[in-house]
């Protein structure tokens, strides 16, 4: 299963790194997913297809996607 890195803007603390995963992991072939707030990121390896639900459920969480 391939991993993405997506730069994610608007994460500030912890709480913002609980809520991406948990909106994220919710996505139907996702496998794992590692949020950041230090580097800005979200790691998550899933299918190729459900690369555009994962960018919709980060911009659905209120933050933005820049890759």
């Amino acid at each position: 299963m391939p991993g993405y890195t997506l730069d994610v803007t608007g994460m500030h603390c912890d709480g913002c790194e609980r809520i991406l995963t948990q909106n994220v992991s919710s996505v139907i072939g996702v496998r794992e997913v590692t949020a950041d707030v230090t580097t800005g990121t979200v790691r998550v390896r899933c299918t190729d297809d459900s690369v555009a639900y994962v960018r919709k459920a980060i911009t659905d969480a209120g933050y933005g996607v820049v890759n």
